[in-house]
C-alpha cells in the first residue's frame, strides 16, 4: 500500500468517525488535521497529499452508506507508517506529536479484543 492510498484510508475513517461523534468530533480531527502539505514536507510530495484528499472525497461521496473497512493487514501497514513518521528526523515536533496521538488512538481501537 502507497502512502496515497494510508493518508485515503486515515481520511476516509476520521470522516466516519465525525459523522458517530458530531461535527465536534475530537477523534476525527486527530486522524486528519496532520494530513497536509505544510505538516508533511520532505516525507509525502504535496501531490500525494492533494490524491489522497481528492480520492477520500470520492471515497465518501459515492460510498458513503457503506461502512468503510479497514483490514487487519492495512491496518498493521497505516501503523507502521505512522510510527515511521514519528520518528523521522524530516517532521517537526509539533507535527510528530499531532501523529502520535493518532497512532495512540488507532492503536487502542485496532488493537482491543473482538
Amino acid at each position: 500500500m502507497n502512502v496515497q492510498e494510508k493518508m485515503t484510508m486515515l481520511k476516509c475513517y476520521a470522516y466516519q468517525k465525525r459523522e458517530s461523534q458530531g461535527m465536534e468530533g475530537k477523534e476525527a480531527g486527530m486522524l486528519e488535521d496532520w494530513i497536509d502539505e505544510e505538516a508533511l514536507a520532505g516525507e509525502v510530495t504535496p501531490e500525494e497529499i492533494d490524491q489522497a484528499c481528492r480520492l477520500s472525497e470520492y471515497e465518501i461521496m459515492y460510498f458513503e452508506e457503506k461502512r468503510f473497512t479497514i483490514f487487519p493487514e492495512e491496518q498493521e501497514e497505516i501503523l507502521q507508517w505512522l510510527y515511521h513518521l514519528t520518528q523521522s528526523s524530516l517532521l517537526a515536533e509539533d507535527t510528530k506529536e499531532r501523529i502520535s496521538k493518532a497512532y495512540r488512538l488507532l492503536i487502542e481501537e485496532w488493537k482491543r479484543p473482538a
